[in-house]
């Protein structure tokens, strides 16, 4: 018989929360043998204990709100999608989705005060974002190109559909951001992320992304050395801000866009 969908069924009580929750080493079965309420449960995540630090206490909530969230969204995808997320699949979406908030996170809480910085003499810099909605599956794509007197001489913003996750989505960018140096002949090109994770995957030999996007990293690697000179930095939100305004604009605005001159002043605030 199948068992009633109520909250605690749904987020401690049936098997594949339990397997879940447990790949992220919480025990929820004491929850279950003290009968205690999801809705209590949750309300204790935030009272925080003198054993442990105000870090790991922020850890802690960041990956239970995560993990509830997860289980919500597959359940919703299994009720109205008939589409069924394994849990190795999921405990992994979990953990990529916490380290890519934290990263963030710490990127945005040093240095307030970060700015972009031009590139050297002779060289060009395009700074690139990403934005994945998971509800459509929209992809939105932003560049910005400036020279080294911090002069932009070209924004691109690309919609596409098919997305799988942010991380699926930065990879696209960053590809998107070497056709688009290839095509206009550039030499000498830095290209400037905020998502550490991708970046570092096409920096250095070990890749952390998930193994659905390392083919994407490989092809990454491949078109850069095939350009004469370039450079990749990881540089923190602030200093990419521009791209994300364009990115917001192609993905909210459900259009691609490109501009060489005459560039709308919304992207140059």
């Amino acid at each position: 018989m199948k068992a009633e969908e109520t909250l605690n069924h749904l987020i401690i009580d049936c098997d594949y929360s339990r397997s879940v929750w447990l790949g992220m080493h919480v025990n929820v079965s004491v929850l279950q043998t003290q009968h205690i309420q999801v809705k209590d449960w949750i309300l204790s995540w935030f009272q925080q204990h003198s054993t442990v630090t105000t870090q790991e206490f922020s850890n802690w909530i960041a990956m239970a709100m995560i993990t509830a969230w997860f289980l919500w969204k597959n359940r919703c995808l299994k009720e109205f999608d008939n589409k069924n997320q394994s849990i190795c699949s999921t405990i992994f979406y979990i953990k990529n989705m916490l380290k890519y908030c934290t990263d963030q996170y710490n990127q945005s809480s040093t240095h307030i005060d970060a700015h972009w910085s031009p590139p050297a003499s002779e060289e060009l810099k395009i700074n690139m974002d990403a934005s994945f909605d998971r509800d459509s599956s929209y992809v939105g794509i932003g560049l910005i190109l400036r020279n080294s007197t911090g002069t932009c001489e070209s924004i691109r913003g690309r919609l596409f559909h098919g997305g799988i996750d942010p991380e699926h989505a930065e990879c696209l960018d960053f590809k998107e951001a070497i056709h688009w140096a290839t095509k206009k002949g550039m030499q000498k090109v830095t290209f400037e992320g905020d998502c550490l994770n991708v970046i570092n995957s096409v920096k250095h030999a070990k890749s952390s992304v998930h193994w659905m996007n390392e083919g994407l990293v490989n092809e990454i690697k491949h078109l850069l050395s095939k350009i004469s000179w370039c450079n990749v930095n990881c540089v923190r939100r602030q200093e990419n801000s521009v791209a994300h305004v364009i990115v917001n604009e192609a993905r909210t605005g459900r259009r691609s866009f490109e501009y060489h001159c005459n560039i709308p002043d919304i992207f140059m605030k």
